[in-house]
C-alpha cells in the first residue's frame, strides 16, 4: 500500500510504480503514503513527482520512470523533516505539498508539517521561532552540481502553527491555515474529543521567498477546521471552518 502508482486514463492499467525501500517499516508503524497526495511539476528536463507523508521524508521521482529499474530508486530522497517520535497521528504530512515558480523562474516546494521539525534535519536559511506544533517548510528545487539530478535546498521554515493544512500561493505570497484540530487518535479519541479543538483556526500570509509573516487573522476565526485549505480567487482568500462558515479575506490594493 505504500506505493506511488502511475495508471493510464483508459482502463487504470498499472504503467509504473515507486515503493520506498523501507516499506515494511512504514507498514509496521502505519506511516502510510496515503496520508498525502503527490504533486507533479516541471523542472528542467524532467516532470517531477514529489511524494511525502507521515514519515516526513520527501522523494523526488521522474514521472517517466518513477522508481528506476527496481521501482525503489528515486531521483532524490531527503532526510526526515519531522516525526522523530514515529507517530501515526498528529505528525508528518497530511493532505499534500504545494509547489510554485517565482518571477525569477525558481521552483519551490512547500511542506506543511504537523509537529516539530526533526532534530536531525538540515537547518533552514530563514527561521521564525520554535515551531513545536507545526509549520510550513519551503524548499528550493535545484540541480545537484555533482550528480546532475534534482535536489532540495531548505530555505525557510515558518512560525509555529498548529497542524497546518496544505498552503496555496498567489503573486509570491504563501497562504496557509492553522487548523486548530485535535489530532488525537486511538481508543480515547471519542467524537467529543476529536470535535474539541486545541486552538482556533488562523489564516497566515508569508513572503514566498523568505517566510516572513505578512498577515495573521489571529482570533478573528473562532472555530477550527479539518482537512481544508485556503482558496484564492478573484483577489479574495476564502477559508471554511468546521461550523459551516466561509470567511473571505481581501487583498490590499497598491
Amino acid at each position: 500500500g505504500n506505493t506511488v502508482m502511475f495508471l493510464n486514463f483508459r482502463d487504470l492499467h498499472l504503467m509504473d510504480s515507486y515503493t520506498p525501500t523501507n516499506w515494511e517499516h512504514l507498514n509496521a508503524k502505519d506511516l502510510d503514503l496515503g496520508s498525502a497526495s503527490p504533486v507533479v511539476f516541471p523542472f528542467q528536463k524532467w516532470t517531477l513527482v514529489a511524494s511525502a507523508a507521515k514519515e516526513s521524508a520527501i522523494a523526488l521521482l521522474d514521472a517517466d520512470h518513477l522508481g528506476g529499474e527496481d521501482h525503489h530508486t528515486p531521483l532524490y530522497l531527503s532526510p526526515r523533516w519531522g516525526n522523530d517520535e514515529v507517530l501515526l497521528a498528529g505528525r508528518g504530512l497530511w493532505g499534500a505539498m504545494a509547489t510554485w515558480q517565482d518571477a525569477q523562474g525558481r521552483r519551490w516546494l512547500l511542506l506543511p508539517l504537523w509537529g516539530p521539525p526533526s532534530k536531525e534535519a538540515p537547518k533552514f536559511q530563514y527561521t521564525y521561532g520554535d515551531p513545536q506544533q507545526g509549520s510550513v517548510m519551503a524548499f528550493e528545487v535545484r540541480l545537484d552540481p555533482d550528480k546532475g539530478t534534482p535536489t532540495l535546498v531548505p530555505t525557510w521554515i515558518s512560525r509555529d502553527m498548529h497542524v497546518p493544512d496544505p498552503p496555496v500561493v498567489a503573486n509570491g505570497v504563501v497562504y496557509a491555515l492553522q487548523t486548530g484540530e485535535n489530532t488525537e487518535q486511538g481508543r480515547g479519541a471519542t467524537a467529543k474529543t476529536r470535535s474539541t479543538p486545541v486552538t482556533n483556526a488562523v489564516l497566515y500570509a508569508f513572503d514566498g521567498e523568505t517566510g516572513k509573516q505578512l498577515y495573521s487573522s489571529d482570533k478573528l476565526i473562532d472555530s477550527w477546521t479539518h482537512f481544508s485549505e485556503p482558496v484564492v480567487a478573484g483577489g479574495q482568500i476564502y477559508v471554511s471552518t468546521w461550523d459551516g462558515r466561509v470567511y473571505a479575506f481581501g487583498l490590499k490594493s497598491h
